[in-house]
């Protein structure tokens, strides 16, 4: 799962495409692909949790209702802006040609990918949701998720004042209120080693001010995160299953002592036991 600042980076490497031509689109269940043009053709992989590029060829799939109205609103444009709304995991993509359409990305959750038209009224999406506050379907105008506060234009004061809600955890306040997720406000914490606000906001700042790595948009980087993602899915399993293993032991060892002190007690007072039952049987004999 990518991070504010992931995301950031993957903006700053997509820019580089700007003025490129779109050329297909594809889409595959979970995947989708949206193939460019400028000086050599670049396919941009998009799933709910990651994006990438590959300059690989690919193989056409039988094309989805979505690819086709990808197609359909963007043959003959061109690529002209790329932009993340504030902090938000969102791409936005604005082509301008024959038709002026958008597409947004969301990388956060399950992900998903909208196309607008030049309005920002939805044309479609590759999953329809509806929430409290806003939906996504066809014919309505796309509107973002609730806003967190945007840790780039905070103050020192904005941030205090935040540090109160969670206790004075820098961590947490970076995570829930400003909304940068758990990964990157513990690197963010870790990286400055300090709880002064304005050494914070600095580190904060610097980190989104540093050039993208190289990787940024790379297969290889998706291919070793889905790795340590999967390694991280069966370790949790395993961790399960070992304790449901240890609770079951601490039961059956509870029921042994249960079993062990009732077959003690009978045989301590067999005698008595064996009389209580003896007069029971004569007294039910004498009841008939």
């Amino acid at each position: 799962m990518l991070t504010a600042l992931d995301v950031h980076h993957v903006v700053q490497r997509l820019n580089n495409f700007v003025g490129s031509r779109f050329k297909n689109a594809y889409h595959n269940r979970e995947l989708v692909i949206i193939q460019l043009h400028k000086s050599e053709t670049i396919n941009i992989h998009i799933t709910p949790s990651q994006i990438f590029e590959d300059s690989k060829g690919v193989v056409p799939l039988r094309p989805s209702p979505l690819a086709q109205i990808l197609r359909n609103s963007l043959t003959g444009s061109k690529l002209v802006s790329v932009e993340q709304p504030g902090t938000e995991r969102i791409i936005f993509l604005s082509f301008d040609g024959v038709k002026k359409s958008n597409l947004v990305i969301e990388l956060f959750s399950t992900g998903n990918l909208i196309i607008t038209d030049n309005n920002g009224v939805i044309i479609t999406a590759k999953t329809f949701k509806e929430w409290k506050h806003r939906s996504i379907k066809k014919g309505v105008v796309y509107s973002l998720p609730p806003a967190c506060k945007n840790i780039l234009i905070a103050s020192a004061d904005d941030f205090v004042e935040s540090l109160k809600k969670y206790d004075g955890n820098s961590e947490k306040t970076l995570a829930l209120e400003y909304g940068l997720g758990g990964v990157l406000a513990r690197l963010i914490v870790q990286k400055t080693a300090s709880s002064e606000p304005g050494e914070i906001l600095a580190a904060v700042k610097h980190l989104w001010n540093e050039s993208p790595p190289d990787d940024s948009l790379s297969k290889k980087d998706f291919v070793d995160s889905i790795s340590v993602q999967k390694r991280n899915i069966n370790k949790d399993k395993i961790l399960d299953r070992i304790k449901i293993q240890e609770a079951h032991l601490k039961i059956l060892a509870l029921e042994e002592r249960d079993n062990s002190i009732k077959g003690r007690l009978i045989y301590e007072n067999y005698e008595n036991v064996k009389t209580a039952l003896s007069q029971n049987k004569k007294k039910f004999l004498l009841d008939l």
